[in-house]
């Protein structure tokens, strides 16, 4: 099965430029030979989020890998960031975000289980310090 890249980038109105977000996520996929399919490149310039949602309902599938440039554009809150990290975790959907290099590296080579628990190691992490964020956050 070929390995599918989908990137989405989301400002919160129309007025702001998708551009800089947006040849971020291109440049990262060419400098690391990830192909990039047009028809799997989604924005967004509103906080509704559609083109997101649809993604979510329609085309990701095991085993894909969805592209951002930062972790805020999967939610409005913490929690939200939260149980989105938590979707991908539970249906073995991978999840690159440029700012955190962590989740751009991959241990293919040392096979499929061990990239598979390395990505899982990553997001369980992820998903305590972003209950520990989101817990402070209410206090």
């Amino acid at each position: 099965m070929e390995k599918r890249y989908i990137l989405y980038h989301r400002t919160s109105t129309k007025e702001q430029s998708l551009d800089r977000g947006m040849q971020a996520l291109v440049n990262y996929c060419k400098e690391n030979n990830m192909e990039i399919y047009h028809d799997l490149v989604y924005t967004d310039q509103d906080s509704k989020r559609e083109a997101y949602l649809a993604i979510k309902e329609h085309l990701l599938e095991s085993g894909d890998t969805l592209v951002i440039t930062e972790l805020d554009r999967l939610g409005r809150t913490k929690s939200e960031v939260v149980n989105e990290i938590k979707y991908f975790r539970d249906n073995n959907i991978n999840l690159m975000v440029l700012e955190l290099p962590s989740t751009l590296f991959s241990m293919e080579g040392f096979g499929e289980e061990v990239d598979r628990m390395t990505r899982e190691l990553i997001n369980n992490l992820m998903i305590e310090l972003y209950l520990s964020l989101a817990g402070s956050e209410l206090k």
